[in-house]
């Protein structure tokens, strides 16, 4: 056998079975061997062999890499995905700090009254000055401003609509020209507000703003809160009911059983579904057990509206 022989046997032990067809491309493409080298179409080799005919994309480095269509389809996705949960992330998160201010605002009011209850054994009306006084002064620590001026624009209800109700427990509510009523406030320096008010029959009240008048929603039950001192023992007791201006709304409000002089008794709202302007101003007894109104049983603040 020849040397130019046993080369060609020699390379064609090292190739592939080639199919007929293969072949046939080969010989009509004018293909032939050349020492150990094979010319022959290279889709039709990947399909005999096995091999993807579209494979990734290779770097210089031999890395396979995402085409631009993939990155923009998965920048695509995210987008999607983002715009779908970001607005609950972030009303979850604001519903977090309103707890953690309410609870701190609570706890800072609940130790102030501590001396108080000492001092006074009960807290009638007629010992109002200096039942406020003595709470008053407590503050001193954390940095106050006394009978700062609090110029609220509004007030919000539990659903965030604007409240068209004046209510008169609402020691936010600029009711010192009531003759009954005297209304003082303090501001902290984390911007804790509240503020103190009188009523000569049912006694002495706090409300506070668990934020300040410039850091929203300042709507009841949310950063709004409302107390009163119970007559017999001073103990500090969230409201659940008030008395408000009568509104267009309230028919026969002057004549109604539940009025007088044109103010309206009504029982504490705190609920999702009321439209009414004093909607939230009972929602402190919810706060305070950390219940949902609507008892579902989750947290207070994690079933806001």
């Amino acid at each position: 056998m020849s040397e130019g022989q046993e080369r060609v046997n020699r390379n064609s032990s090292l190739l592939p079975t080639l199919s007929p067809s293969l072949i046939r491309e080969g010989v009509q493409a004018n293909h032939f061997l050349k020492g150990d080298n094979i010319g022959i179409s290279n889709n039709l080799l990947k399909n005999e062999i096995g091999l993807p005919s579209n494979p990734p994309t290779l770097l210089s480095s031999g890395k396979v890499a995402f085409t631009l269509a993939e990155v923009l389809i998965t920048l695509g996705i995210v987008g999607v995905v983002a715009a779908m949960t970001m607005p609950s992330l972030i009303s979850h998160y604001r519903h977090k700090v309103l707890e953690t201010q309410f609870k701190k605002a609570y706890s800072v009011l609940s130790q102030a009254m501590i001396p108080v209850q000492s001092e006074f054994l009960s807290c009638p009306a007629s010992n109002a000055e200096d039942i406020k006084k003595l709470l008053f002064s407590q503050f001193n620590n954390l940095g106050i401003q006394a009978n700062s001026n609090l110029d609220y624009d509004n007030f919000k209800t539990y659903t965030k609509q604007i409240s068209i109700a004046k209510i008169h427990p609402n020691c936010f509510a600029n009711i010192d020209q009531v003759a009954e009523f005297r209304d003082e406030n303090i501001i902290a320096a984390d911007g804790l507000a509240l503020a103190f008010c009188l009523n000569n029959t049912y006694g002495n009240m706090v409300s506070i703003d668990t934020n300040g008048i410039d850091k929203g929603p300042n709507a009841y039950g949310h950063d709004l809160f409302f107390f009163h001192l119970n007559l017999n023992n001073c103990n500090l007791e969230p409201m659940t009911g008030q008395w408000r201006d009568c509104t267009e709304d309230d028919r026969d409000c002057a004549n109604a059983s539940d009025s007088y002089f044109g103010y309206k008794w009504t029982d504490g709202n705190c609920s999702k579904e009321s439209d009414a302007s004093d909607n939230g101003f009972a929602c402190t007894k919810y706060a305070i057990a950390n219940t949902c109104p609507d008892g579902s049983g989750k947290g207070y603040f994690d079933c806001l509206p």
